[in-house]
């Protein structure tokens, strides 16, 4: 993260330390993938302890770090564009994958669905489209982008991602991992709230 200071731009470094602790617990995480069933109560608690919270943690700081770049430039199709692109690459190329090394006999990758590592492009793409509507509703009323509307907008959507995802309804379990729609509505509130932690820090 870099934070102006007058012609000088200073990093923090301290975010960049609790990024690298987060990634090697994401690591960390999948090794014990194939031991967290079986025998071993320590490394099944410490699993489940890692991923109570390195998930949100990644999304909240997503939102932290996009924060600065919506400001300055707002919702631009190119700024999706890399994230599409890299969604459709990592798609294909876990497809190959697949085929080459789990017997998938689909020729074509199924887009559609995701569960597994490209699910969190598909949901940083939903989560930087969803800011649009803001956008687009302030201009059409010929007004900038505000402090007060981006409290309101982003709160309202924090409110409505959390109560969202705490129902239990039939449709929500048979929509299950199209478009990772189920870790999208999970996610959201820990991207907003990372928005408007850096808006008021």
């Amino acid at each position: 993260m870099s934070t102006d200071t007058g012609n000088h731009r200073k990093r923090n470094y301290s975010l960049d330390i609790f990024k690298g602790v987060l990634i090697f617990l994401v690591v960390f995480g999948h090794f014990l993938l194939p031991v967290k069933e079986r025998e071993y109560t320590l490394f099944n608690k410490l699993f489940f302890f890692i991923y109570s919270f390195h998930m949100p943690a990644f999304i909240f700081l997503s939102g932290y770090f996009y924060y600065n770049s919506w400001k300055r430039k707002g919702t631009k199709l190119k700024s999706v564009i890399p994230l599409i692109m890299l969604f459709l690459m990592m798609k294909i190329l876990l497809h190959i994958s697949d085929m080459l090394f789990y017997g998938d006999r689909n020729i074509i990758p199924d887009f559609l669905h995701e569960s597994s590592t490209p699910w969190y492009i598909s949901a940083l793409i939903f989560f930087r489209l969803s800011l649009y509507p803001l956008e687009l509703f302030l201009k059409l009323n010929k007004k900038k982008l505000t402090y007060d509307a981006v409290i309101i907008y982003v709160t309202t959507l924090i409110i409505f991602f959390t109560f969202f995802s705490m129902l239990n309804m039939n449709w929500q379990v048979r929509i299950d991992d199209f478009l990772s729609l189920d870790r999208v509505v999970s996610f959201a509130p820990y991207f907003y709230i990372g928005i408007l932690y850096k808006k008021y820090s």
